[in-house]
């Protein structure tokens, strides 16, 4: 499935382009465009992001813990347990 998220302010590491469009297939990203590109958007599914920001590709991985352990614990078992709960998911 193909999901088209258009007209959006789109953050990359070097700049902002804005008014972009990102093609994402089967949970990939398959590219960045600007909004004169024309796609079929008869078999894709569309989201209109039109004012809003968008960092594809991004992920925020703060955090404290996971799995039923909290990293403060200290405990290699811990660190280990949140570490492989990262890795699959």
């Amino acid at each position: 499935m193909k999901t088209l998220i258009k007209n959006a302010n789109v953050i990359t590491p070097y700049e902002i382009q804005e008014n972009s469009n990102v093609l994402i297939q089967d949970g990939k990203i398959e590219g960045i465009f600007s909004n004169t590109k024309a796609f079929d958007e008869k078999n894709i599914n569309v989201i209109d992001a039109k004012g809003k920001f968008l960092a594809p590709g991004f992920i925020d991985v703060h955090n404290h813990g996971n799995n039923g352990h909290d990293a403060m614990e200290g405990t290699f078992e811990a660190i280990d347990s949140i570490a492989r709960f990262h890795i699959k998911n």
